[in-house]
């Protein structure tokens, strides 16, 4: 670990900015919420504030229905500023919900 010697005012300042800038990122707080995957589509887009490139989403399943689905995901490209595209199978099904959380990377 390398330490800094602060000297000045100025130094002091810029330490603390970026104290808060890495505080910030790694200790936002948890982005999650429920999705149902719209019926007879392959891939259902979920808006989500806080959601931005760079993360990553985690999935688990909240029905009956959401269990038996093989696959579904979200590719890191699919991940934008406040919404990513889930990508899944085709089914009629209108009971197919996962529940979702997103996990910010540096």
């Amino acid at each position: 670990m390398r330490y800094q010697v602060l000297t000045s005012e100025s130094n002091v300042v810029r330490w603390a900015r970026q104290l808060l800038v890495g505080l910030e990122r790694d200790f936002r707080p948890t982005v999650n919420g429920v999705v149902t995957l719209t019926a007879g589509a392959t891939s259902t887009t979920v808006s989500a504030a806080g959601v931005h490139p760079g993360g990553r989403i985690y999935l688990s399943p909240e029905s009956s229905d959401a269990v038996t689905i093989a696959g579904p995901h979200v590719p890191t490209e699919d991940i934008d500023n406040n919404q990513f595209t889930l990508r899944h199978s085709s089914n009629a099904s209108v009971d197919r919900k996962f529940y979702w959380m997103f996990e910010a990377r540096s």
